[in-house]
C-alpha cells in the first residue's frame, strides 16, 4: 500500500511538471501574465485561503478509522507537500501545521522550480522569448484559534500569517543575448495576512466562507522614477498595494472517501504608493472559481483541483492605452496536487 501511495504521489506531480510550455500568439499576453499572476495567486493566500484547519476532518468524521480513534486527543500535526502550474511559473510548497488544543500554528516553504519572465519577442512579434531562473520563495509562518460550537454546528477560525522576504527580490538571470535580467523570487516586504473563516455542517455537506486582508509591506524599487528635470532614472520607495479577498464555498462529501466541493473567489490587489511619483495605477480586481476533489486514505489525503480566472479588471497601468478587456486573459488557468499526511 505505501508503494501505491508513493507512485500515485509522484505520478501526479510528475504530471504538474510535465505540461507543455505555454504558447502565446502576442508579446503583450506574455508582457502583462507575471505582473497579474503574481498579484492574484500570491503562495500565502493561496494556502490560507484554500486549506481547511486540521481539526475540520475529525468534527464532519469524514476520514478513516486511523484518523477517527485519535478524535479527542489534544494535539495533531499534518505535513504536506504541494505543486501548483501556472503559466508563468512551476512551483512546490511544503506547508506544516501543528494543533494544541484550541490553537495552531503553521509555517510554508515555498520553492519556484521554474519562473519565467518574457524578456524579448521573436521577429514577428507572434511568440515571447522567456528567461527563466529557480529558487526559494519567501516563506510564511502563522497562527490561528479555532473553536467548535456543537450546538450550532458550526467551527469558526481566526488566523494570523507573516510572510518574511526570505526569496531574493535582487534575483537575475542572463537572457539569450547575455543581458541580466531581474527576475525576483521574492517580493523583499514582510507581509502580515489577517483572515476569519466560518464552516457550518449539514449532513453530507460543509458551507465555508473566509475574509483575509494582506497588509504588504514597504520596498524601494529600482530605477523607478524618472526626474523631470534631470531625466535620470532614481530609486523610488513605495508601499505594495494591499490584497482583500472574499471566499465562499461548499464540499459535498461522496461514499469511498471522496470528498468534492468549490470556492468561488473576490479579490481586490489595491494601487502601488509611491513617494515620488504617487501615480501607479496598478491595481486589480478579479474573481476565480477553485473546484477540488479529495481522496482520504489511512494517514493520508489527496487533494486535486483547479483556480479557473473567470473576471479581470485592471486599473490603467501608469501611462498606457492597454485596457482590463486587452489583459483579460492573462492571469492564468492553474492546476495544483497537494498531499496531506498527518503525523501523529
Amino acid at each position: 500500500m505505501k508503494k501505491v501511495l508513493l507512485l500515485l504521489t509522484l505520478t501526479s506531480i510528475s504530471f504538474v511538471w510535465a505540461q507543455g510550455e505555454p504558447g502565446y500568439d502576442e508579446y503583450l499576453e506574455a508582457e502583462y501574465s507575471s505582473h497579474n499572476d503574481a498579484s492574484s495567486s500570491d503562495s500565502v493566500i493561496d494556502e490560507i485561503i484554500s486549506t481547511e484547519p486540521i481539526i475540520i476532518g475529525s468534527i464532519i468524521g469524514s476520514e478513516t478509522e486511523e484518523v477517527q480513534q485519535d478524535n479527542n486527543q489534544e494535539m495533531d500535526m499534518t505535513a504536506s507537500i504541494e505543486a501548483k502550474f501556472l503559466k508563468t511559473a512551476k512551483s512546490l510548497n511544503i506547508p506544516l501545521w501543528y494543533r494544541w488544543k484550541e490553537f495552531s500554528f503553521n509555517a510554508a516553504i515555498p520553492y519556484i522550480y521554474e519562473k519565467k519572465k518574457a524578456t524579448g519577442f521573436t521577429s514577428d512579434m507572434q511568440e515571447a522569448i522567456y528567461t527563466k531562473t529557480s529558487g526559494l520563495g519567501d516563506i510564511s509562518i502563522g497562527a490561528s484559534y479555532g473553536r467548535y460550537m456543537e450546538e450550532w454546528n458550526t467551527y469558526l477560525d481566526s488566523n494570523i500569517s507573516v510572510k518574511l522576504p526570505t526569496g531574493d527580490e535582487e534575483n537575475t538571470e542572463k537572457d539569450d543575448d547575455g543581458i541580466e535580467q531581474t527576475i525576483p523570487l521574492g517580493s523583499g516586504t514582510t507581509d502580515i495576512s489577517l483572515g476569519v473563516s466560518g464552516f457550518y455542517f449539514m449532513n453530507e455537506f460543509t458551507f465555508k466562507g473566509n475574509l483575509l486582508y494582506k497588509m504588504n509591506g514597504s520596498k524601494t524599487f529600482k530605477n523607478n522614477y524618472i526626474d523631470p528635470v534631470t531625466y535620470v532614472s532614481e530609486d523610488e520607495d513605495g508601499n505594495i498595494g494591499d490584497i482583500f479577498i472574499f471566499t465562499a464555498g461548499a464540499d459535498y462529501r461522496l461514499p469511498y472517501r471522496f470528498t468534492v466541493g468549490a470556492n468561488i473567489i473576490y479579490g481586490m490587489k489595491f494601487a502601488d504608493d509611491f513617494d515620488k511619483s504617487g501615480d501607479a495605477k496598478n491595481g486589480l480586481s478579479f474573481m476565480d472559481i477553485l473546484p477540488a476533489v479529495k481522496y482520504s486514505i489511512s494517514l493520508f489525503e489527496f487533494v486535486a483541483g483547479a483556480k479557473i480566472p473567470v473576471i479581470t479588471e485592471l486599473e490603467t497601468y501608469g501611462d498606457t492605452s492597454i485596457t482590463s478587456k486587452d489583459i483579460q486573459e492573462t492571469r492564468s488557468f492553474a492546476f495544483f496536487f497537494r498531499t496531506n499526511y498527518r503525523i501523529f
